[in-house]
């Protein structure tokens, strides 16, 4: 077999995972349009005009992007806490060993764990050191700093796993591809594809080139090799998963949500299709002898239509707008799931925890992405304490200060409680004040959130009240007080027997 075929984990995950249809959505409309049949099949007897013309006209609501999001940016929308040994501090400011900030670093590789269930880091050290030897000066001894390599999940192709000890796994050769660029004369680049073959005492590096015996034949070539030193135990790659299913397999946490977001697509495009033609009457002609047909018929303001049939009519048929009402009713239930899925990892559960440094599991309350923000934690901490190894310094994760915030972690409410809040509002069954005081209890809210000032400040939110059609009108609040009813919602309460709260 060649270097670069995949391990039976990587081909589970990338076809179980549902890899290509959640790249397809990451791409966008552009990527969607591009995959054609694959997720907006051709109906039957569709010509393939007529489905080009409707895939053209289909646009990606891209939920499943915009949850990932807002699941990375919300961690780390204040910097993250960071205390290291003296020695390590360098790395803060160049973790990647090309400039990238620790917390930088971490919110990628954060984002690779939400998207596609596990992310990889590799510790590795600069060549030109060399702390293999006894008679050579360590990394930190020169003056060079060790660096993290960042791994996506799709470009971990292969690896084998032997047994360290009793019951305890450990990696024994893992294959990646890197993607190098080259500069060329006058300018030009060229991107290259290489895989590293890693192992715990060395490595060899492939390229695809020409066969140097036959220039006609290509083939993967290995371009380089060297050995690694032996004071790390094991290959130095730090695996967090946020779904796993065994070692170095994991499927996307929101795989279900990317499904209900192909649903949408082909939903949204149906709806856009129907749209094209309910928008137009469709002009029906009847009694019309074939003569008077095949001379024409000219519809204009300003032309007459003659016939001899005293009985021939001419007239448009319109479309009723049921099926287009079904079609947005579909759409916006499809809308409500997906804001429910998107919300779940955001959402308090119990789940049994591991304690750190013990044996025993505890049942907490703590969100998936909670758990996702931990792992990240861990994983950064230990490729700290394998960059320390480089530099001939042992540390434990106790010397490591690392936090990332977690602030905007909902409450208690499940998924359901809160749709079923929202949706009551959309109603007008409960008021605006009552709403925004139970997202407030459920922890959607921050306890900072004063909801009086917030109604006070929404001011061009039209009252959400069934039959009332009154307008906003901005009156002042006195200190303490509640915001007043307009006159308008007044004599609405009144006409339907109701009063203020």
């Amino acid at each position: 077999m060649a270097v670069d075929t995949p391990s039976d984990g990587y081909e589970l995950m990338r076809t179980q995972g549902d890899w290509a249809m959640l790249t397809a959505l990451l791409g966008g409309t552009k990527a969607m349009r591009k995959a054609g049949q694959e997720y907006l099949p051709k109906e039957t007897d569709e010509q393939d005009p007529n489905y080009q013309t409707r895939l053209n006209r289909s646009f990606l609501y891209n939920a499943y992007k915009d949850t990932i999001t807002k699941c990375v940016a919300r961690p780390f929308s204040k910097p993250m806490t960071i205390e290291l040994p003296e020695f390590l501090e360098p790395l803060i400011e160049n973790f990647d060993g090309e400039g990238q900030h620790l917390q930088d670093f971490a919110m990628e590789f954060f984002n690779l764990l939400v998207s596609w269930g596990l992310s990889h880091a590799f510790a590795d050290y600069p060549k030109v050191a060399d702390p293999r030897n006894e008679n050579k000066k360590t990394v930190a001894e020169k003056g060079l700093l060790p660096f993290n390599r960042m791994i996506a999940p799709k470009r971990m192709i292969g690896w084998k796993v032997g047994d360290k000890k009793a019951n305890e796994k450990q990696l024994t050769e893992i294959r990646y591809i890197e993607m190098k660029t080259r500069e060329g004369d006058d300018w030009m680049q060229e991107t290259v594809e290489l895989i590293w073959v890693v192992t715990a005492t060395g490595y060899t590096v492939w390229e695809f080139k020409e066969n140097t015996a036959n220039k006609k034949k290509e083939e993967w070539v290995e371009i380089e090799s060297g050995e690694i030193e032996n004071a790390i135990d094991g290959i130095p790659l730090i695996t967090a998963y946020a779904k796993k299913e065994d070692m170095m397999v994991a499927f996307p946490p929101l795989g279900e949500l990317g499904w209900a977001n192909v649903e949408h697509w082909q939903s949204l495009s149906d709806q856009k299709n129907i749209l094209r033609y309910s928008r137009f009457g469709i002009l029906m002609a009847s009694g019309f002898s074939a003569e008077e047909i095949k001379a024409g018929l000219t519809v204009a303001p300003t032309q007459v239509v003659f016939s001899e049939n005293p009985d021939a009519q001419l007239g448009y048929a319109e479309h009723t707008g049921k099926a287009v009402e079904s079609g947005d009713k579909d759409i916006k239930s499809i809308e409500d799931r997906m804001e429910v899925l998107g919300l779940q990892p955001m959402l308090q559960k119990y789940w049994n925890v591991k304690a750190t440094g013990q044996a025993i599991n505890e049942t907490k309350s703590v969100s998936q992405i909670e758990m996702w923000i931990a792992s990240t934690i861990r994983a950064m901490k230990q490729l700290l304490i394998l960059d320390a190894k480089w530099m001939g310094k042992d540390i434990t994760e106790d010397d490591i200060k690392l936090d990332i915030n977690k602030d905007f972690v909902f409450g208690q409410g499940s998924s359901s409680d809160i749709a079923a809040l929202h949706k009551a509002r959309e109603m007008g069954d409960i008021d605006q004040r009552t709403y925004l005081m139970e997202l407030k209890r459920f922890g959607v809210l921050s306890d900072d959130v004063d909801v009086d000032e917030t109604m006070r400040f929404a001011n061009t939110e039209e009252p959400n009240v069934p039959g009332f059609t009154g307008t906003t009108e901005i009156v002042p609040v006195e200190e303490g007080g509640e915001p007043p009813l307009s006159p308008e919602a007044e004599a609405f309460l009144e006409s339907e027997g109701g009063e203020e709260l």
